[in-house]
């Protein structure tokens, strides 16, 4: 099974991180963009992104790291929490919240 998605990683309350989602058979990984100059919006951030793209991995789990995939909420917005057994939580903005919580949950 694989599944990849651009999603948004909430690392805090105030701060959004781009990033991209993937799963493969046996992992679940988040690499962002570590210099997020997308951020500063409009034409100048992203023509500035488009060459500056080094990645930094946030985490790569095992997939029996996981222990529960939810649907969460930041504001109004529906997003995916995973819970890992290191007792440690990811919140994720995803275009297919539904995809994700089935397909991680049959990895149960």
């Amino acid at each position: 099974m694989y599944k990849e998605e651009k999603v948004g990683f909430l690392k805090s309350k105030i701060k959004l991180i781009q990033g991209k989602l993937v799963l493969d058979d046996s992992n679940l990984k988040l690499s962002v963009n570590k210099n997020n100059f997308a951020a500063l919006g409009g034409l100048i951030g992203a023509l500035i992104s488009l060459n500056s793209k080094p990645k930094k991995e946030v985490f790569d789990l095992d997939v029996n790291e996981v222990l529960d995939v939810t649907q969460g909420k930041f504001g109004i917005q529906k997003i995916l929490e995973i819970h890992t057994n290191k007792n440690q939580t990811y919140k994720i903005i995803t275009k297919d919240l539904d995809g994700w919580i089935a397909v991680l949950k049959r990895n149960d």
